[in-house]
């Protein structure tokens, strides 16, 4: 009788210690048939990309439902808007042909091999554009623009998007709507910075041919909100302006209002997202004798190895140029960077934010 109950409880036992086991396991996802793994997709965090047991890659749902068929090369990519770009060998042509599909694997567009692939979709349209030739796809794979005449473009935003051509007499950008056809411009040997709150800076050379630029605020209307009349503009939110004119700078708002003077030889900043009375705001200057306050390596004999300090959002310099570059502050510190002594290498260390 006792070897009996013995029995029974070791066989109880190993039963729970069987179940515990396999209770404490992962369950192996139930794939598709033929399908080996399958890893998350980056930027896409609701597709995983899948490979199957004979080599070929496809794309699965989170639960597991098949959206692309594994029968493309490894380099599938996820381009926004529930498109994918994926390569294959065409044994008619014998070659690689990449195609824009969509998330039942019905092929939109075939694409030249030369695209970029590495974008997504912006305001409906996926910029492709390499340099040297722009391509823009728009959200059922039609064609927006297919142009060698522009060597560089940028994403849309807000329905436009900065382009860059060049002809016999200069360099130009320009503004184009969803057409692909030229809204604003062209500004010659102009830069056309993104769109922030439905409105871009644009710095462009003046009308008269003297080798001098302009700087001024164009909104999503075409309207110059603020006029070419400065020579260098900057923001990060779109409200609040750096600006500066015949030699002297600024804070001001989008009705150029001034809010602060900056020094004369201060002459760019980093504006931080978000600027209140106790920002503390990195600037460079031009024209200045280096004070190294810190012991850390600098090359004093280049002023412009050391020209950044930082100023209070009244324009007051608080730390005085002596980095080679400086970061916003972070809560009650910020990154500084210094030119390491006879190199090319640059050392960084933190700071703390200094009482003022």
């Amino acid at each position: 009788m006792t070897s009996l109950r013995a029995l029974i409880f070791l066989a109880i036992n190993l039963t729970l210690g069987a179940d515990l086991a396999i209770a404490g396991e992962e369950p192996q996802p139930k794939y598709p048939p033929g399908i080996a793994l399958a890893n998350p997709i980056v930027g896409a965090e609701q597709y995983l990309l899948s490979t199957a047991i004979e080599g070929g890659s496809g794309v699965l749902s989170r639960g597991l439902r098949t959206i692309l068929p594994p029968i493309y090369k490894a380099d599938i990519a996820y381009v926004g808007d529930h498109k994918f770009i994926t390569r294959h060998f065409d044994y008619e042509l014998k070659e690689d042909v990449r195609f824009l599909r969509d998330d039942r694997n019905k092929p939109l567009l075939k694409l030249p091999d030369w695209v970029a692939t590495d974008r997504t979709y912006h305001n409906g349209l996926l910029n492709l554009s390499i340099w040297g030739h722009v391509l823009y796809v728009g959200e059922r794979g039609k064609i927006i623009l297919n142009d060698k005449k522009y060597y560089h473009a940028a994403d849309f935003d807000h329905g436009m998007a900065a382009v860059y051509y060049k002809d016999r007499d200069s360099e130009w950008a320009a503004v184009i709507g969803p057409s692909g056809k030229i809204k604003y411009g062209p500004f010659r040997n102009g830069e056309i910075r993104p769109f922030i709150n439905k409105a871009a800076i644009v710095i462009a050379a003046k009308d008269q041919d003297d080798g001098k630029q302009c700087a001024f605020l164009l909104s999503s209307h075409g309207q110059r909100i603020i006029p070419p009349i400065y020579d260098f503009l900057q923001t990060s939110d779109g409200i609040t302006f750096f600006a500066r004119k015949d030699g002297k700078s600024c804070l001001m708002t989008k009705s150029q209002k001034v809010l602060a003077h900056f020094p004369d030889n201060c002459v760019e900043v980093k504006l931080p997202e978000k600027i209140d009375t106790n920002s503390l705001i990195p600037a460079r200057f031009e024209d200045f004798n280096p004070i190294p306050k810190l012991k850390e390596p600098t090359s004093s004999s280049h002023p412009e190895d050391t020209s950044w300090g930082y100023c209070s959002a009244k324009g007051t310099v608080v730390i005085p140029p002596q980095f080679f570059g400086c970061d916003n502050f972070n809560g009650e510190q910020a990154q500084v960077y210094f030119k390491e002594k006879n190199s090319t290498g640059v050392k960084s260390v933190r700071i703390r934010r200094p009482d003022y």
